[in-house]
């Protein structure tokens, strides 16, 4: 298995670096599959009402996530081969890793790593329709605050962070979600890492599967609301432990 390359899958063609002209493929993947999350829906609320600002913020969002001079970040996708020899194989899962481990580890703590949401939030995302606001603020400040207390303060640079995992629902249990999971794991044991992650109720199963371990339940929820979701701090931790933990 390589560490930034592609890897071979049982059942599908390979796992593989997406590109700039995977773009609209993995774009319809997430829309297909991050309904199925109830934080996405929670979030994303009027999605169905202004899906001409769903589609142009999350292309924009992974054009970011994608682009090669955005070097803290790597999407990995999975693809799936055609039902026939001479039928092409199509994306069918993706995975968005936070790989700034590397220029942290290069630059010392004064780095500061990129921000795609920041920059979609720049190019008009703030005022988008399609999103609850009030929510989405909830949902990011208690992730950022839960990653930078439970991951960031705790491994520092010695971890790659899953930030978005998803398989197109035709696609679901047949191991493409694993197999992008566990390319991180690779880069991780290579490179003497922790894998952190925020799992969505139905993404728990599987990390844990995996060998994740619980760290903390965050509770969302808008002070006004009674509805309210949850993600799951979780972790994997090397064979090395103590040398994954910061020295502070």
């Amino acid at each position: 298995m390589a560490t930034d390359g592609s890897i071979n899958l049982r059942g599908a063609n390979s796992i593989r670096t997406a590109t700039l002209s995977d773009l609209d493929n993995v774009v319809d993947v997430v829309r297909s599959a991050m309904p199925l999350d109830p934080q996405w829906n929670y979030r994303f609320e009027h999605g169905r009402q202004f899906p001409e600002d769903n589609v142009k913020y999350t292309r924009l969002l992974f054009e970011n996530f994608i682009m090669p001079d955005y070097d803290d970040w790597h999407v990995m996708v999975a693809e799936s081969p055609g039902e026939e020899p001479s039928h092409q194989s199509k994306i069918v899962a993706f995975a968005v890793w936070d790989v700034s481990y590397r220029n942290k580890r290069k630059n010392g703590r004064g780095y500061v790593p990129q921000n795609p949401m920041l920059r979609v939030a720049k190019a008009g995302g703030a005022d988008r329709r399609d999103v609850n606001p009030k929510r989405q603020a909830v949902f990011r400040e208690a992730g950022s605050k839960g990653k930078q207390t439970l991951f960031d303060d705790v491994y520092g640079p010695n971890q790659i962070h899953l930030q978005i995992l998803g398989t197109h629902p035709d696609y679901m249990r047949r191991g493409y979600g694993s197999a992008l999971v566990y390319w991180g794991i690779a880069v991780a044991k290579a490179n003497n890492l922790a894998v952190s992650l925020m799992a969505s109720p139905m993404g728990i199963p599987l990390y844990t599967h995996l060998g994740f371990k619980h760290v903390k339940r965050i509770i969302l929820r808008v002070p006004e609301e009674t509805e309210e979701v949850y993600i799951d701090a979780m972790v994997l931790e090397g064979v090395n432990q103590e040398k994954l933990r910061m020295k502070i």
